[in-house]
């Protein structure tokens, strides 16, 4: 009696091959897609962050800048008796109350400005007098990296309701806050929407103040 024998057929080396390179497009395709994923995470915490940044510089500004004070004035040799205010186009100096959860309450003198990029805040405890307050002796403290752009602009309150009133580039008025503050930032190459601060005082209210973003 003839044995039959049964052979078995494996897999070519062709057939190996294309295997193995359709796994490696497959895999490639996959290690793409989770690098997409990646990158797209990123970028969206990126940008939480800086939403959550904004926020909280708005918050901060709001809280101390709304209630600037024009009492008590500072004397200096050049003006005399002078209400605590004044500003460039760049830097900002007032008298305001500082929230404690930011450090320190109370009243303070506070100075806004631009420098090497970089949007920075001083700040002195009132000491209760007339003096000027001595900024080479306020530590500066970084608001927000990345600056490309601070303008500040400041606002006289009209006279009457159908009067329009000018954004001024500079306050230099001894006597009288502005009635409103517009600060434009430009952070990390996107231009941050304006923040327009209605001051307590010049306005002649004592209740909370707002802050308006973007135009009115």
């Amino acid at each position: 009696m003839k044995r039959v024998r049964f052979a078995s057929r494996g897999f070519t080396l062709v057939e190996v091959i294309v295997a193995l390179s359709l796994v490696a497009l497959i895999m490639l395709g996959l290690v793409s897609a989770l690098r997409t994923f990646g990158s797209t995470a990123s970028t969206l915490d990126a940008r939480a962050g800086a939403g959550a940044e904004a926020r909280l510089l708005a918050d901060f500004l709001r809280a101390s800048l709304m209630r600037a004070s024009p009492l008590p004035r500072i004397q200096t040799p050049e003006s005399g008796s002078t209400v605590p205010f004044s500003g460039s186009d760049t830097e900002m100096r007032w008298l305001g109350n500082l929230p404690a959860r930011h450090g320190a309450g109370g009243m303070h003198h506070l100075r806004l400005y631009a420098s090497a990029g970089g949007l920075y805040l001083q700040y002195l405890p009132h000491p209760g007098g007339t003096e000027p307050p001595d900024w080479m002796a306020a530590p500066a403290h970084l608001l927000s990296a990345g600056l490309d752009g601070l303008r500040i602009t400041y606002q006289v309150r009209p006279e009457r309701a159908d009067e329009a009133a000018d954004w001024l580039p500079v306050w230099d008025d001894p006597q009288h806050l502005p009635w409103r503050v517009r600060i434009d930032l430009a952070i990390d190459g996107q231009n941050r929407p304006p923040l327009i601060v209605a001051l307590d005082a010049a306005a002649g209210r004592s209740a909370e103040g707002r802050i308006v973003a973007g135009e009115e």
